[in-house]
């Protein structure tokens, strides 16, 4: 008994301690704030230089987020509500919410900041650098703090994260196969890109042309699964300006569920203003699909059908592009 209760009461210390932690930056970052109030929302914290998650990251972005709405500098916009609003105002550069991306000089009715930040573990410390992006003008407050490993208990590291860098590796030579002659997007719906076990994905796709699309899933497996099209949406055309779900249908036959191999997978979308080769070849295998459920195709098949499609002289004039997502995954 006199062991479990001193093993409880450093786990409660260590939970202060990080509180308090947390709480610091949010004073930390409101002293560089010159403005009364301002609204943020809350991105992405990825491990060192790559743009990789884990449980952490999960929990890193829920602290700092509570800290922050306890400040009375901050104003907290949910990653769903922030979703909302690009939407309304028709923006689509949701990659401010990664560390690294180009500074912006741009307004959004409703939101002024987005913090965000990365990671470095080096037991027994884990070092985290935290950066408030203001949008009116692209200038960054940044803040850091130091947090005791021991005293985290979820997992610090990315899963499979040498095959989850390999993957990403392999799929990146692919792409770059595919010209990008006009705007096309893919996010998952309520902006997330970090996922425990059990929870449900889906996909939210815009062009900004009428264009034929084909949505693929590169495992850290090194198979590749066919999200779109499917079993429900036969078709490849897709009109402009327009959002696409995948998967559309609320059926659980069809939901895009979380569970191993954990890691980070690659989700790609391609697109041609005509249909190509490549379009028509995923449509008849959705055609001759018997079963419900998503078509999972070889890498190699999927390869050998880029290139083909992308490089047939009757393709030439054909208009081209190409978006991709990372989705980290791991276990609850």
């Amino acid at each position: 008994m006199y062991k479990i209760i001193l093993l409880l009461g450093a786990f409660l210390c260590g939970l202060i301690v990080n509180a308090d932690v947390y709480d610091k930056v949010s004073v930390n970052l409101a002293k560089q704030i010159k403005a009364e109030t301002i609204h943020i929302s809350v991105g992405n914290f990825v491990y060192g230089d790559s743009k990789l998650m884990s449980a952490f990251s999960s929990m890193l972005r829920a602290e700092l987020r509570s800290a922050l709405a306890k400040n009375g500098k901050f104003k907290v916009i949910s990653r769903e509500r922030l979703d909302d609003i690009l939407k309304e105002q028709r923006f689509q550069n949701t990659d401010l919410l990664d560390p690294d991306s180009k500074k912006i000089n741009i307004r959004i009715k409703g939101i002024e900041g987005i913090v965000r930040g990365k990671f470095y573990y080096r037991y027994p410390k884990i070092t985290v650098f935290v950066e408030l992006l203001r949008l009116d003008g692209g200038e960054i407050k940044t803040a850091k703090m130091v947090l005791n490993a021991d005293d985290v208990s979820t997992e610090i590291i990315p899963a499979n994260i040498k095959k989850s860098k390999k993957n990403i590796a392999d799929i990146r030579k692919r792409i770059k196969k595919v010209p990008h002659d006009f705007k096309i997007k893919i996010t998952t719906v309520g902006l997330k890109r970090n996922f425990k076990n059990g929870e449900k994905i889906r996909f939210k796709i815009r062009a900004e042309k009428d264009c034929h699309i084909a949505v693929f899933c590169h495992q850290i497996d090194g198979s590749t699964v066919l999200l779109f099209p499917n079993v429900w949406d036969k078709k490849t055309l897709i009109k402009a300006n327009t959002d696409i779900i995948v998967p559309k249908v609320n059926s659980k036959k069809f939901e895009i569920v979380v569970g191993p191999p954990f890691g980070s997978d690659v989700i790609q979308v391609i697109a041609c203003a005509r249909k190509s080769t490549l379009h028509s070849k995923m449509e008849r295998l959705v055609k001759s699909q018997s079963s419900p459920g998503y078509r999972s195709i070889t890498r190699g098949l999927f390869s050998r059908a880029v290139t083909k499609s992308v490089n047939n002289t009757a393709n030439a004039s054909k208009l081209w592009s190409e978006a991709h997502i990372l989705i980290s995954t791991y276990k609850k």
